[in-house]
């Protein structure tokens, strides 16, 4: 029961940065490494920000306008300076470092000073920290939902199907991208910003490898789907959000089992990118030219 319950909190507080990615690898058929990078930026932005007197609410907005301006500036990368949507996202990530030591002005920062209000419910109201998170999670769920069969989120999934019929349309495909890489990495952003708070501190490194987790959560939770319940013969913005959580949920939840078998925490990450080669080997060969939700 608590590799349960334990998996599925991580997995909430995760969710923000999966659906992030889904919304650049599967909607804009774009590979975005640069979550990694915004991700810390969002946990930074926030932590300096709270820590000099910013309201916590208004540190988060920053902590996410801040990750959406990194997006939109990646995508001007591609589209203007013709750079490969891979390289630009390392290249972005690289180049981050500097600025999210910068943000913070040294390698880390500790929230467990401040007010904090996630921070308070995980020490002193659990069942209501978790009723908050799975209303997040809904009400997350619903906006995307709602932002990807709306006119805008048409076009979003147009430009990852077929860029030249959106060229046709006379809709800049730089400023879709832009919007959609702003969107993606302001999730990313959010995300760091909620385990900034569940964790006590904003440090440099802890989003190293998180593109890649998130990136084959969402392969491995559109395999799951796929074979498990349904196949698709339309988009469905709900399901590719329910095989996020999904995969998030396995990923998370090998992770704890591992740990749980007492795996030295030095091998965790080998084992877990065997986990992941696993799965996402075997979603390419049993899903060859099937598309995913």
């Amino acid at each position: 029961m608590n590799l349960i319950i334990s998996t599925l909190q991580q997995t909430l507080f995760f969710l923000p940065l999966t659906l992030g990615v889904y919304l650049s690898y599967r909607i804009l058929a774009v590979t975005d490494l640069t979550v990694d990078g915004t991700f810390v930026l969002g946990a930074a932005t926030f932590a300096y920000s709270v820590t000099h007197g910013v309201n916590q609410y208004i540190s988060m907005l920053l902590a996410i306008l801040a990750g959406m301006v990194i997006g939109a500036l990646v995508a001007l990368m591609q589209k203007i300076v013709k750079i490969n949507s891979l390289i630009a996202g390392i290249l972005a990530t690289f180049m981050l470092y500097s600025v999210n030591f910068r943000v913070m002005g040294r390698p880390n920062i500790s929230l467990l000073d401040s007010n904090i209000i996630l921070q308070y419910l995980q020490t002193s109201h659990t069942l209501i920290l978790f009723v908050v998170t799975i209303t997040f999670t809904i009400l997350l769920f619903a906006a995307i939902c709602y932002f990807l069969h709306s006119r805008i989120g048409m076009l979003l999934r147009a430009y990852g199907s077929n860029t030249n019929l959106v060229q046709t349309m006379g809709k800049s495909t730089t400023l879709l991208l832009m919007f959609g890489l702003a969107i993606s990495n302001g999730l990313a952003a959010l995300c760091g910003v909620i385990n900034a708070q569940i964790d006590g501190y904003a440090d440099l490194n802890m989003g190293l490898g998180m593109a890649l987790t998130a990136i084959g959560a969402v392969v491995i939770g559109g395999h799951l789907t796929n074979k498990l319940f349904y196949r698709k013969t339309k988009f469905n913005a709900l399901m590719g959000c329910c095989s996020c959580l999904f995969g998030t949920a396995l990923y998370f939840f090998a992770m704890n089992f591992f740990l749980a078998c007492g795996i030295n925490p030095i091998y965790l990450k080998l084992l877990l990118g065997i986990v992941l080669i696993g799965f996402l080997g075997t979603a390419k060969y049993s899903n060859r030219g099937e598309v995913y939700a």
